[in-house]
């Protein structure tokens, strides 16, 4: 069930957009933008400008195959999560997203909704894969 939710979300959210898209591109973006089971993709993902820039984002997902899209999403790893473990001891799932002047910035992601959060260099003990 849930891979055939995801295959239509991705279909839909990919095969049109704008105020005349089809009932199931409708479904898709209700999916996308305000899921009623677990979090909404657009916790941590864009589209269209809306959401959160957390992870990667889906401007482009209409050339990803719905096939393809399904094992992304289930899979347990990912090429942008690592473990991020602080000077200060703390470990957490985390994403990159930038750099300031002000240090790195972080998504953590051991809560709920991901969080930014910037830290110096030298609060950064280490950044590994999230294997």
């Amino acid at each position: 069930m849930r891979q055939q939710v995801i295959l239509a979300l991705a279909v839909s959210i990919g095969v049109c957009r704008g105020a005349d898209m089809p009932e199931q591109a409708k479904r898709g973006s209700t999916l996308f933008f305000q899921s009623t089971k677990g979090l909404p993709c657009a916790t941590c993902h864009q589209l269209e400008g809306k959401g959160t820039p957390a992870g990667p984002d889906l401007k482009n997902i209409a050339v990803v195959s719905p096939h393809a899209m399904a094992i992304a999403v289930l899979a347990t790893r990912t090429a942008y999560v690592v473990e991020l473990e602080t000077a200060a001891g703390r470990k957490f799932p985390a994403m990159q997203h930038g750099e300031t002047p002000e240090g790195v910035v972080y998504y953590d992601l051991s809560a709920g909704a991901p969080k930014p959060v910037t830290l110096k260099k030298a609060e950064i003990k280490s950044s590994r894969d999230n294997a």
